[in-house]
Order: structure tokens, then C-alpha cells, then sequence
């Protein structure tokens, strides 16, 4: 991977094909607040700079697609009782932990400059999960997330999409082995999770607006 020049210890960054598609490659845990403390203003997944650094890219972008790639889901909640306290993904839950202030940060960024084919790619938990999100709840999806896993590890316990930014879930399915694989053109994004034999468990076609 090559190293950031304005820092070796940065790992998030871009990577650019062509006219249709750019990737935000997020650092979800290095800059990250602990777990356990209460969700509010003091509270970051990103840190300030990685954020300021994605809201710009996405305002910024001329690409047909832009994609987020973050290493914990938007809205499946992960951990946040006695044994594991505080949540660790985006989503919060009844502890009030999670990160669910800046993910908003992230939507309102997106809705607000009207920020068109934004796709966010997700994995963590070690199931199939795909949600289209209506977080204005005006009937039409604003963007999408895709999650897929595990390749090898035990298939994790099945979680609904918690409902703060109005998901219409696509499929949760899980208990074995996949991996998902992505076709981009400057019209349509489609991706496809095919299990450990190789058949397709689930496959959706977005075509760009």
C-alpha cells in the first residue's frame, strides 16, 4: 500500500478508476473514541481531519460513483452490553453508545449538497446484510450499504438494521461463508455475494441517477 506523503501512519485515502469511480478508503479505528463512552459532540470514529477529509471528497468528487468503504456497518448495532460494553459500529443502541452523531454529520453532508450514487461497502459482522436508506423519508433511497463476510471465520449472529436512517433491508442472511464482488459502469453498480461453492446467494442492481 502506498505510504500517505503527509504522514506514514495516515491509512485512510482515495483511489480513482477513471471518470465513474472514486473510493473512500476510511480508517475506522485509529482515530476512534473509546467504546464505552457516551455518544454526543466529544465523540468520533474518524477523528476530525479523516472527517473534514470525507465531506470535502464527497462535496468535491466529479466521479459517477463515489464509495464509501468503512470497516463497521451504518446501522447494525455491535456489542454495548456487560460483556462487551459500548457499541463499535456507527449504530447505537439503549446503552447510548455508538458513533450515530458523525455518521448523521456524514448523512446531513450527503443530503444536504444533494451528493448523488454514494454506496457505502461494509463488513464486521459475518453475515449478508443490504440496506437501501431513506434517512428524509421522502419515499426515495438517498444511498445504499452492502455488507458481506465472513470468508473464513465463524458466521456471526443475525441483527435487524437498527431504524434511525429509515433502511428498507434488502437481505440478512447468514451462517455461511461468502464474499461479494462489485461491477461499476458510468450507468449501473451491481453487486453480487457468492458463497463458499461459488453460487449466488444475492445480487442487486443500482442504476446511477
Amino acid at each position: 500500500m502506498r505510504v500517505a506523503s503527509d504522514g506514514p501512519q495516515r491509512l485512510y485515502r482515495t483511489v480513482r478508476a477513471g471518470a465513474d469511480l472514486e473510493v473512500f478508503i476510511l480508517d475506522t479505528r485509529q482515530y476512534r473514541s473509546r467504546n464505552a463512552d457516551q455518544d454526543g459532540p466529544a465523540k468520533t470514529m474518524l477523528g476530525e481531519r479523516q472527517l473534514q477529509w470525507l465531506l470535502s471528497g464527497l462535496t468535491e468528487s466529479t466521479a459517477t460513483w463515489k464509495v464509501i468503504v468503512t470497516t463497521v456497518p451504518l446501522s447494525i448495532s455491535k456489542g454495548g452490553g456487560l460483556a462487551v460494553p459500548g457499541n463499535d459500529g456507527w449504530a447505537g443502541g439503549t446503552d447510548g453508545t455508538g458513533f450515530e452523531r458523525e455518521r448523521q454529520v456524514i448523512v446531513d453532508r450527503i443530503l444536504g449538497q444533494r451528493v448523488r450514487n454514494v454506496v457505502f461497502l461494509a463488513c464486521d459482522v459475518h453475515y449478508v446484510q443490504a440496506n437501501a436508506y431513506d434517512p428524509n423519508g421522502d419515499g426515495a433511497p438517498d444511498f445504499h450499504e452492502f455488507v458481506a463476510g465472513p470468508l473464513s471465520a465463524a458466521p456471526g449472529r443475525l441483527t435487524p438494521a437498527s431504524v434511525g436512517l429509515h433502511p428498507t433491508t434488502l437481505i440478512n442472511e447468514g451462517g455461511y461463508m461468502n464474499f461479494g464482488l462489485v461491477r461499476v459502469t458510468k450507468s449501473s453498480f451491481d453487486v453480487t455475494v457468492l458463497d463458499e461453492a461459488g453460487a449466488t446467494r444475492f445480487s442487486h442492481h443500482l442504476a446511477a441517477k
